[in-house]
Formats: C-alpha cells, structure tokens, sequence
C-alpha cells in the first residue's frame, strides 16, 4: 500500500512518513476460519518501522468503518509504544472479506500517525491506500 496524502510534510518528514511512501501490508480478516480470530487486522511494514492496527470502535472488530484503533508501533530504534483508541477511518471493499475473496481494496486514514508517545502527539495524519491479493498457499 501507498501513502497517498499527509496532512503536514513538515510534521510527517519528522516521522519518516511521505507521500509516496511503500508498506507491504498484511491484512488478516476476521472469522476465516478458527484462527482468524473475531477482530480484523492488519499490519504495516514501512521501510524504517511497522505499525499494527486493530479497530476498537464500533465494537465488534471490523476495520470497516473504524473510528478508532488500537494502534502498536515498533520503531526503527526498537522502541515500542502503543495508542488506544486512535482516531482512523477505514474502507475495505468488498466487506466482509471471504475465503474466496481474490482481492480487497482498502483505504485509511490514520490521525497522528507514529507519534512518539500520548502527550506528543505527531500531527502527522496520513491516508494510505492500495490493493491487497489473496496469498496463494
């Protein structure tokens, strides 16, 4: 997926976050199959950190929809940290996804996006979008 749209360069450079930036993307629906679990998820891996969001409004655990995540973060130092209820917003078409879904197109937008901690916010939001295909086996 791709960074399509920042809210500050300035705010989003301080965080090494661009638009035109790469994450590759794993997006694990919920309820596949027993392993699944009842919450979507998904994972980012940027070139200097990776970030997981699991949605936690409204309840029920559909990145769909979303308002706010749980957001965990681990930086390109190792440090880790972790955001409750993280204001997004989040698209998935086609929703729900199923086994047999070839692809899903997905779009967010992410408020203050690898802050450092709750009381420094970043002031970076960014919107990130792409397409995601069915891993093969």
């Amino acid at each position: 997926m791709f960074i399509t749209a920042v809210s500050s360069v300035a705010n989003c450079n301080a965080v090494n976050l661009a638009v035109s930036d790469f994450a590759r993307t794993i997006l694990r629906p919920r309820n596949l199959t027993a392993e699944s679990g009842p919450t979507d998820l998904i994972a980012f891996h940027f070139n200097r950190s990776t970030s997981q969001v699991v949605p936690t409004a409204p309840a029920g655990g559909m990145l769909n929809g979303a308002a706010a995540a749980t957001i965990r973060i681990i930086y390109g130092s190792s440090g880790f940290n972790q955001f409750a209820n993280n204001p997004i917003t989040a698209s998935l078409s086609p929703y729900p996804v199923a086994l047999a879904t070839p692809d899903v197109t997905i779009t967010m937008t992410i408020t203050n996006a690898y802050s450092k901690a709750p009381a420094t916010p970043s002031n970076c939001n960014i919107t990130i979008r792409g397409v995601l295909g069915k891993r093969l086996a």
